[in-house]
Order: C-alpha cells, then structure tokens, then sequence
C-alpha cells in the first residue's frame, strides 16, 4: 500500500462515464491504491445501490457527494444552471429540494461533506468565452481585453449582489434541513470554471460571513482557481489562501492551456504554491478528467505526497 492512501480522496469524475456498474467503477478507483473516493454527479442510482455495500463492508469510503446526486436529466438541475440562485421561487425551492436529497445520500453513505455548484448571474454576452479567446490570441494586454474584462467585472458588481443572496437564503434553507435531521455533514460552497459563476472569492467571503455558525464552508476547486486568475477575474491563488481557514476541502488538478482536470504538476512545478492550501483542507479530492491514465494519476499522487512530506516532514 502507498503512504497516500489515507490522505488523498478522489472523484468518480473520471471514470464514471465508462461504467454502467457502480462497484466495478469503484474497484477500478481503488486498484490504484485509494481507499476514499467523492461521488461526483454522474453517478446513477443503480450505481449507487451498488457502491453502497462496498461502503457497509468497510471496502471503501465515501467523502464527499457532488450535488446533484443521484444523476439527473432535469437541465434546471445541471452543474450549470442558475440552481440555488434562481429568482423564480418555485425552480430554486426545486433546486433546493434535490440538494437536499444529495444531503441524504451523503447522510446514507457516511460522507463529511456535499460539494455545491450553487449557481451563476444571467449575462448578456458570453463574456468568459470572449475573454478566453481574446487570451489565447496573445491579447491580455490590449485595451480590447481590459474594456470587455472591465466591462463584465461592472455588470457583475451591479447584478450578482442579488443572486448571491438568493444563494445564501438557499443555502440556509438545506442548513435547517441538516439540523432538523441531525446530520453532521457540511456544504462545501466550490468556486468555479466560469467568470459569471457564483462564487468567486469575494462572494465566497461574504456567503461565509452571512452564514457564519452555519455547517458552510468554502470548498477549493484549484484548477478552477487557475483558469480565472490566469483571465485576471480573481486573486489566486492569494484570495483562496484569505479563505483557507473556512475551507472545509479542495478539488486537486491542473489546467492546461484553459482545460481541466489534468493530473497535478501537469503544467510543471508552479503547482506547488498550492502544497500550503493542500496542506491545510480536511479533505484532498483528486479530479481528474477522463483523458489521464492510472500510470499518470498514481506518479501525480506520488508525486504531490512528496511535496507534502517535504513541506511539513512530521505530518505525512
């Protein structure tokens, strides 16, 4: 067995799509030597009724469930909709129905944590993708790039207030759903791939203080991070490290060339300005894409421990 095994959790993410059986994607997972994993949202309920045997025989143990799970066809429900932020009443108290439900499978399957993608603001033009192209073209310095990205950090200021609200009212909701059910499971708030996704680390900041003494905490997603610190939208990584201390857990990966979910260090050794966050969250979910092999994966989780053990030798 690996000396990472108890440290590093990681998510159905990246073979989910290739199982119909819950148990042989598992097994596949634990082959490479992890003995945690998170349930993303693809996982069926079939699959689930298969894991969950694993689960009681001690074979394998859940972490975190990726809302919404079970899997859902339902588009209002999707990982981006505008979910917990919706202003039309009747589709958020939906929204928040089926988190709660995550929460009970969560409950069910021993997990600490549901990670939430809570939502994101209308916008008028796809000001991420502008933005994105206008990076690959070498263009981040031109006036061009400034006057869109100025253009949208505006709109955004104006319109996201009342969006991030609604997330917070949302999110108190399953909280006293949580306590009614005497669960002892937190929500992990995930910053996220797109600019005009709730939160980025000053809307995390405020959710966190609005709902202090809750059972919320912020949960780190760093290739998110990477992407839209690299547009200039956020601070990162120092805007995650202000919050590292109501970070509750993080998603490991890497961003190469705006794509995500490769093996960290994949885009060499910057990755290690983020030993320290790592360092610090409970829970240290790996989520890879589908496109990295078990070879790449286990060298990457070899890989990291060592920078971890280099860095506090007396905790790893």
């Amino acid at each position: 067995m690996n000396n990472w095994s108890d440290i590093f959790s990681f998510s159905t993410s990246w073979n989910v799509s290739r199982h119909i059986n819950g148990a042989k994607m598992v097994n596949e997972i634990i082959n490479m030597g992890f003995k945690k994993i998170e349930l993303n949202y693809k996982v069926t309920q079939k699959m689930l009724d298969e894991i969950l045997p694993m689960v009681e025989k001690g074979i394998v143990n859940v972490t975190s469930v990726h809302n919404v799970c079970p899997m859902t066809e339902n588009p209002d429900h999707s990982p981006d909709s505008i979910f917990l932020a919706d202003t039309d009443r009747v589709k958020r108290k939906e929204a928040i129905v089926v988190t709660e439900k995550t929460v009970d499978i969560a409950n069910l399957f021993g997990a600490s944590a549901v990670v939430l993608h809570v939502g994101q603001i209308p916008v008028p033009k796809e000001y991420d993708n502008i933005l994105k192209i206008l990076f690959v073209q070498g263009k981040k310095d031109t006036d061009e790039y400034k006057k869109i990205k100025d253009e949208f950090i505006d709109y955004k200021k104006s319109v996201g207030p009342e969006y991030v609200e609604l997330v917070c009212q949302s999110l108190e909701e399953i909280c006293n759903y949580i306590e009614k059910n005497n669960y002892q499971i937190v929500l992990g708030v995930e910053n996220r791939f797109r600019c005009h996704q709730i939160p980025d680390f000053i809307e995390a900041q405020f959710i966190l203080e609005k709902l202090k003494g809750l059972p919320v905490y912020f949960w780190y997603d760093i290739g998110h991070g990477i992407v839209q610190g690299a547009l200039g939208i956020v601070n990162n990584p120092e805007g995650a490290y202000n919050l590292s201390d109501r970070t509750f857990g993080l998603h490991i990966h890497d961003v190469v060339d705006f794509r995500d979910h490769f093996c960290p260090y994949a885009n060499g050794e910057e990755y290690d300005k983020y030993v320290d966050i790592i360092d610090k969250a409970h829970l240290k979910t790996f989520e890879i894409g589908s496109m990295e092999t078990d070879n790449n994966i286990i060298k990457s989780a070899n890989y990291l421990y060592g920078k971890l053990k280099e860095s506090y030798p007396s905790c790893y």
